[in-house]
């Protein structure tokens, strides 16, 4: 009997029509220059093998370790112990005492899809830096929530500008009060907008 194969388009939902990333669409121009012969230093990813990085010695002899130990498997939800009281440790040592729930994702992107998804109600809106990390904006786009983007100098090392955040707070701004409902830390000096 002959296999019978058929094809059909899986179509993306329509709440993406709208969503673009930078980021990723530049990687598409940048394999095109690649494959001419020219030499892309890729600042597009935050993969540091990408930069000489090497993984240092004790972290793949601790990863190995886990590993034969047996736990390699799925970790706890919040993240594991050890890495949560790790992260209050470094609040700490920095004088954050305002730490209230840690939870541990696989990665920047994770994080910024989960908290803005638990942060934001429809029909409010968030101050994002511009220029931005695209994320914002495309996971913003992604559920719905409008822009609202406010100015960085770059004369001025991309600090915002304040009287251009206070033109853009609206009463669906989330400000909650005066309350910050939940902060993002980025080791990344040199993501637009870390320094908020």
């Amino acid at each position: 009997m002959t296999p019978i194969s058929q094809v059909h388009e899986i179509a993306a939902a329509s709440r993406l029509d709208n969503v673009r990333y930078a980021i990723r669409d530049l990687t598409c121009v940048a394999d095109e220059v690649v494959k001419q012969g020219h030499k892309v230093l890729p600042l597009n990813v935050g993969d540091p093998l990408n930069f000489d990085f090497r993984t240092p010695p004790h972290i793949i002899d601790a990863v190995h370790k886990a590993m034969r130990d047996g736990k390699n498997g799925y970790a706890p939800s919040p993240g594991v112990p050890e890495a949560i009281e790790a992260i209050r440790g470094e609040a700490a040592r920095k004088g954050i005492t305002t730490v209230r729930d840690v939870f541990v994702t696989a990665g920047v992107s994770e994080t910024v899809d989960l908290c803005i998804s638990a942060l934001v109600n429809p029909g409010e809106n968030v101050l994002t830096p511009s220029p931005d990390y695209p994320l914002y904006s495309a996971v913003l786009c992604k559920l719905g929530i409008g822009l609202n983007a406010y100015d960085l100098n770059e004369d001025d090392a991309w600090q915002p500008e304040l009287a251009d955040i206070e033109r853009k707070l609206t009463p669906r701004t989330i400000q909650r009060d005066r309350y910050v409902r939940g902060r993002c830390w980025s080791k990344s000096p040199n993501l637009p907008g870390a320094t908020i």
